[in-house]
């Protein structure tokens, strides 16, 4: 029964998904999701069911953006959602752990720097 929920889950973030790609690269950007979300009511009521709200939009995305492209991908863009799905706290627990990834990213790039630095001087 768990495995049936699961697919069926899957099924809808597939069907969401290829929803809000409006030029069906593959990818969703920022853009196409702000549209899909004002545009297409079964995005907006199934985004606003995770109480995500359209001013959410711009920094779950850059957070689910963990490469920096400017696009997702359809496994970063479900695996996280999914994840949100199952969990009692749902979207605040994973944008805290998508923020702390984010630090840590910050971080890695500023000891980088740092020692860069050093090893100039």
């Amino acid at each position: 029964e768990n495995q049936q929920i699961a697919m069926r889950r899957m099924e809808k973030w597939k069907s969401l998904f290829s929803t809000i790609d409006a030029n069906q690269d593959g990818f969703i950007s920022l853009e196409e999701l702000m549209i899909a979300f004002n545009g297409e009511e079964e995005v907006r009521e199934y985004l606003q069911g995770l109480d995500i709200r359209e001013d959410d939009l711009g920094s779950i995305f850059r957070l689910l953006d963990a490469n920096r492209s400017g696009s997702l991908c359809y496994d970063e863009f479900v695996h996280h959602f999914i994840k949100a799905q199952t969990q009692d706290s749902r979207i605040y627990l994973m944008t805290m752990r998508l923020q702390e990834a984010q630090i840590m990213r910050a971080l890695d790039e500023q000891a980088e720097q740092l020692c860069a630095i050093q090893t100039s001087i």
